[in-house]
């Protein structure tokens, strides 16, 4: 009997993705506990390439070898991140190994990636929904995090279960001391920041719970900024 949130992997072609050479893209399709996603591969061919029932590309030639050996590696990184969410008992489910394969899940835990993702979304929205000024005083904040981020902790980018108090503490002192803000212009920047933390959030990060061991002796407003929840 099958189990329950089996896995399940296929490389396919959509046929009705042919671009203007006759090719066809080949994804592969991941199935988990019946319920399936797609992850389109680098590898490209036409249908009289293709082997439907291997789920591989036909053909001994170089070329041919390199195709299948991508595949065949797509295939074993998926077997290896299904294994790994059983042992360690994560929710198993075919868009969590998608997300970790293309390094959107690694994306989503990280401020400063999910922040410009945020940024790059409103500048397509400008007009819009959103104001041309809003789009450029988020790109202000942007700007002064990753400056914190490289000056004050000689890092690129920062995961969401490191925004603890000590955080918020030296990035108060830090916007008022080196950017000379003052107290609004302060929270503007955390509510923001705030913002970036609520999509994580929202997007189910495993570590959306940030901002631990915040207290009412922190600076003014943050504790009603982020919520009880961040306490």
């Amino acid at each position: 009997m099958e189990r329950i949130n089996s896995l399940s992997l296929q490389c396919m072609v959509r046929k009705d993705r042919k671009n203007r050479k006759e090719q066809y893209p080949v994804y592969l399709r991941i199935s988990v506990g019946g319920k399936r996603t797609e992850l389109i591969t680098n590898v490209v061919i036409s249908l009289d390439k293709w082997n439907a029932a291997r789920g591989r590309v036909k053909g001994t030639v170089e070329e041919t070898r390199r195709w299948n050996h991508l595949l065949d590696n797509l295939e074993q990184k998926a077997r290896e991140i299904y294994n790994r969410h059983l042992l360690e008992g994560k929710i198993l489910s075919s868009e969590n190994i998608k997300n970790e394969i293309t390094g959107l899940e690694h994306v989503k835990r990280l401020l400063i990636a999910t922040f410009k993702i945020e940024v790059s979304q409103m500048q397509l929205m400008e007009g819009n929904g959103y104001a041309t000024g809003t789009t450029k005083n988020w790109q202000v904040t942007l700007r002064h995090l990753k400056e914190f981020l490289k000056d004050h902790y000689r890092i690129e980018d920062i995961s969401f279960r490191q925004l603890d108090h000590r955080f918020i503490t030296d990035l108060d002192r830090y916007a008022r001391n080196k950017w000379k803000c003052k107290t609004n212009a302060v929270l503007k920047h955390f509510q923001r920041l705030q913002k970036v933390v609520k999509i994580a959030h929202n997007i189910k990060d495993p570590h959306r719970y940030v901002l631990q061991g915040s207290d009412t002796t922190m600076m003014p407003g943050a504790a009603s900024l982020f919520g009880q929840k961040y306490k």
